[in-house]
């Protein structure tokens, strides 16, 4: 059983331009409802997006948009390996790319900003940088063990209209 509690006042969750959200969510596993091993988990996921084209008037018509996702997530008690937070983008949470499961643990925080830019017709561009952590403990993180990642990507709008489809690449080191 759980809570999720989800504030979404973005204009396009796939290709979001402007708006933000925010996600709380709380998960309890129990041995009383069939579950192996109790544990808890609580999450929060927060992206805010600017088109700067319309905060500084003086740019072309062309939108420049630049992109911020912040998550936490703590989880406590005998945590099954396949709850566990993985570094990089897992599950619905689509953060610090560059990263695939070789580091896992309980706790996670990841910070990541995108900028996304014109490049002709329909290609657009973004460049991305992030950081984060896993650790055992959801209020004690070793900032010497923080992971950085960063990269670049092209983007082709297949569906080219208010509710944008697009194929995307992203090149990503960490």
């Amino acid at each position: 059983p759980g809570l999720r509690l989800l504030y979404d006042a973005r204009d396009n969750s796939i290709w979001t331009t402007k708006g933000n959200s925010f996600e709380v969510q709380r998960k309890y596993n129990s041995t009383y409802v069939s579950a192996t091993q109790d544990s808890l988990s609580l999450r929060g996921d927060y992206r805010h997006f600017w088109d700067i084209v319309r905060l500084l008037s003086s740019l072309e018509k062309r939108s420049f948009i630049f992109g911020f996702h912040g998550f936490w997530d703590g989880q406590w008690g005998e945590v099954p390996l396949t709850l566990m937070n993985e570094m990089g983008p897992s599950g619905n949470e689509s953060i610090l790319r560059g990263y695939d499961e070789r580091f896992i643990d309980t706790c996670k925080y990841a910070f990541e900003s995108e900028l996304r830019f014109p490049i002709w017709k329909r290609f657009a561009g973004t460049l991305f940088g992030g950081l984060g952590n896993v650790s055992g403990d959801p209020f004690s993180f070793a900032s010497r063990h923080t992971h950085y990642a960063g990269g670049l990507g092209l983007r082709y709008a297949i569906v080219d209209r208010e509710d944008k489809m697009n194929f995307r690449f992203d090149i990503a080191c960490n």
